[in-house]
């Protein structure tokens, strides 16, 4: 099915970065999410990904479609499609079909993801073949003034990574993510240290921790800011777990971003993910704050 008339699709330049940003935040106006021109200029030097825009008969931009192939299995790809949503009823189902048709007579599993609430676009995945494979939650606490750090078992050395250091931080953190959510889209360490980059950000090691019991290094947190402070990645190796890392790691980020200023920490979790991650969060008061549908439509 192609776009219907007026609508035309062309690949993005850097010139269109703004607007698309602009698209993408009134999108997630709900939320408070905020997509920034430097995010999209990102998405347009990664080799991974391809990133189209839809134009109405004005010229104007009205929606987006992001592909990214997973070099990791070959067959996956992944999309992220933004639409006006008052055009959502009329451009949504030529959108999952130049999603199709842009994904290749050989892809073999595709992935997208969506708002719990965003009901038309649910209802036209579930009728062009797709279904929800898991859910994740973006969750967030509040912060205290000067949050504690925790007290630190013996045996057991939480630190900031150094340069030398990242190298094992990726090592953990895709060894532990592998047994809930397969093989990541990139695994070597330069692209996996691009996709920890918020905003084109540099590293801010100082929000990254290293844990070690007995010398050696089984998890690892990697923590960044934005208009707060965010978790983006928190792993502990499965040999580890049961022993309260998780928890050291979590409560220790969040006694660096109070440190920083932070009026409060979010992260997401899958809630099927099977190391009791979503119990840990809510253990230490984070709430839910919105809700994400991962879904999937599978290819012969």
């Amino acid at each position: 099915m192609e776009l219907p008339e007026p609508y035309v699709t062309h690949l993005a330049t850097s010139d269109d970065a703004v607007t698309i940003a602009d698209l993408m935040t009134r999108y997630d106006a709900d939320d408070g999410d905020v997509t920034t021109a430097t995010q999209i200029l990102a998405i347009l030097d990664d080799e991974r990904a391809v990133l189209h825009v839809i134009m109405d008969g004005e010229g104007l931009i009205v929606g987006s479609v992001e592909m990214t192939c997973n070099d990791e299995a070959p067959g996956e790809v992944s999309f992220n499609d933004y639409v006006e949503r008052r055009l959502a009823l009329e451009l949504i189902p030529p959108v999952l079909a130049m999603i199709e048709r842009l994904a290749g007579p050989d892809a073999t599993l595709l992935r997208t993801w969506g708002h719990h609430r965003d009901e038309p676009r649910s209802t036209q995945l579930r009728d062009a073949g797709w279904h929800v494979v898991t859910t994740y939650h973006r969750m967030r606490l509040d912060l205290p003034e000067s949050p504690p750090y925790p007290p630190h078992p013996g045996g057991v050395v939480l630190r900031n990574p150094t340069q030398a250091d990242l190298p094992i931080v990726h090592r953990i953190v895709v060894d532990a993510f592998a047994e809930h959510q397969g093989p990541p889209s990139a695994s070597d360490l330069a692209t996996w240290l691009e996709d920890m980059v918020y905003d084109g950000r540099a590293h801010d090691l100082d929000l990254w921790w290293l844990a070690l019991v007995d010398g050696e290094p089984v998890g690892a947190l990697v923590g960044t800011t934005r208009d707060d402070g965010w978790v983006k990645k928190l792993a502990v190796l499965k040999s580890a777990r049961g022993r309260g890392i998780g928890r050291l790691l979590l409560l220790t980020a969040i006694a660096r971003f109070g440190e920083r200023g932070a009026p409060s920490v979010g992260l997401g979790v899958d809630i099927n993910n099977a190391t009791g991650a979503l119990a840990l969060y809510e253990s230490v008061g984070m709430r839910v704050e919105e809700r994400f549908l991962a879904w999937e439509k599978r290819r012969s």
